[in-house]
């Protein structure tokens, strides 16, 4: 007795296909996986039969394929921006050592960001997922200009590294304070946001850009001065035996 085109969106006019419909009440993507786990393991093994044939559908069943899929994905892309950043940067200093080092103070950045989502409860989703390329990308400014400094005071210019360690700190190490302060004000005004996306967004981005401005300026320069790079062109001392450290005897006639 009703409208005929009521029923449109649930059913066509031979009344073959249906589509049933079912709402949640949580987006969270551990509350879908578990409802789509257990709806594809019902059609699959319960109510698909010879003659009649289910599939799920709809943007939960799309959102939880999409979110499965982005952790390899996210991963493989952040190895190779890694990758991208020590190819380009062992091409500029014409060395691929310089390149690992360079990668260092970006990776710790990444790596503390994982560790701060994991503290927090932060998920890996559509959104969190730039933080890591976003910390890559603003971070490694600061190694990239800490080391190109250090080649030019020891390589061209002769320093020794203690000495250019601290023209390093008064003079490049200083800008990059100017540019860490104003790059992490930047982002870190979205905290005061009523957003709650926005705040996360803003406080990660602010934790990577001051854990790759501290790792540049302390951890880059200890490993230069404990491993003394080739490419830095420092003049080891000759190393003398101990026959060599031994007085030489003089005799008189």
């Amino acid at each position: 007795s009703g409208d005929p085109t009521d029923f449109e969106e649930y059913v066509d006019y031979d009344y073959r296909l249906a589509n049933v419909r079912v709402t949640m009440d949580s987006g969270l993507f551990t509350d879908v996986k578990v409802v789509v786990e257990a709806g594809e393991r019902y059609i699959r093994d319960e109510f698909n039969a010879p003659g009649i044939r289910a599939s799920l559908a709809g943007p939960v069943n799309v959102d939880y394929h999409l979110i499965k899929q982005l952790a390899p994905s996210h991963f493989r892309g952040m190895l190779l921006a890694l990758v991208a950043v020590w190819l380009v940067a062992s091409l500029s200093f014409r060395s691929a050592a310089a390149g690992a080092l360079t990668v260092v103070p970006v990776s710790m950045a990444v790596l503390f960001i994982y560790a701060v989502m994991g503290f927090t409860g932060i998920w890996l989703d559509v959104g969190t997922s730039m933080f890591a390329a976003i910390a890559i990308g603003t971070g490694v400014d600061f190694a990239v200009h800490t080391m190109d400094r250090l080649i030019v005071l020891v390589r061209h210019e002769g320093r020794p590294l203690d000495e250019a360690f601290s023209t390093l700190y008064k003079s490049t190490g200083r800008a990059l304070l100017f540019n860490f302060s104003a790059v992490l004000l930047g982002f870190g005004v979205m905290v005061t946001s009523q957003v709650p996306p926005l705040i996360v967004f803003g406080s990660l981005v602010s934790v990577a850009i001051s854990v790759s401005f501290l790792a540049s300026l302390t951890v880059l320069p200890a490993l230069v001065k404990v491993l003394q790079p080739a490419f830095l062109g420092i003049e080891q001392e000759p190393v003398r035996s101990p026959v060599d450290r031994i007085p030489a005897l003089e005799t008189t006639h």
